[in-house]
């Protein structure tokens, strides 16, 4: 009789953990669904996100190449010049993009080979000016020589479009072909220290180097062309 009882008790505590393992088995397919379902739902709304992102990029994009391309249409009224962007991937990996240059024909043109340094400088310049008008951000605007190679004609359309974003914009300028906008400065280096002096109320000319400093073995154009 032993042998039977100690059976069944085994039996007992077999159906016991059986049972126990079923209810452990059903939780966790519960679980499992439920996290299926949470998997899913992040999913569709990563590519919800991404899709929006993608058409907020785009919009971005556009405006972009819209005002560059509208700006070189003024400065090339003959001969059409157009960029438009390329998304690529770096090392197959990283995502970026690539201004590429047209002329009216479609016909692509190397940006660094077949152009100057001019136009090169120009989409610069616009492409730094929508960016920081888009980003939300405090909009200033410090640029160095960034238009050095620019043809005095395009300086001028661009002095047009300074004066349109001026009015929310604060451009710091070190640039020549300038002078008729905003305030200027002359930045004179006589010695070991720069001095800045405002030039409001004051003949400018851009032949000089120093208008104000009178340091010994101080030389401006005027002079060499006078000797």
């Amino acid at each position: 009789m032993g042998i039977y009882k100690t059976s069944i008790l085994s039996l007992k505590r077999d159906l016991q953990d059986k049972e126990r393992l079923l209810n452990r088995l059903s939780e966790r397919r519960s679980e499992v669904k439920e996290k299926e379902e949470e998997y899913n739902n992040l999913v569709d709304a990563s590519k919800l996100i991404a899709t929006v992102a993608d058409k907020q990029s785009m919009d971005t994009l556009d405006y972009i190449t819209s005002v560059i391309n509208k700006t070189l249409g003024e400065l090339f009224k003959s001969d059409t010049r157009r960029i438009y962007l390329k998304k690529q991937m770096h090392a197959g990996r990283y995502a970026h993009l690539k201004v590429l240059l047209t002329d009216a024909e479609g016909v692509e043109y190397d940006m660094l080979l077949q152009s100057g340094t001019g136009l090169r400088q120009v989409i610069s310049f616009l492409f730094c000016l929508c960016l920081i008008q888009i980003s939300g951000g405090r909009k200033v605007f410090i640029q160095d020589e960034l238009l050095g190679g620019t043809h005095g004609a395009a300086k001028e359309v661009l002095k047009q479009i300074i004066r349109i974003f001026a009015k929310d914009f604060q451009f710091i300028m070190i640039e020549y072909g300038f002078d008729d906008i905003g305030k200027i400065y002359n930045v004179e280096k006589p010695g070991k220290t720069s001095y800045v002096y405002d030039l409001d109320g004051e003949d400018y000319d851009a032949r000089s180097v120093y208008i104000f400093s009178n340091a010994e073995g101080n030389v401006d154009l005027k002079e060499v062309e006078e000797a």
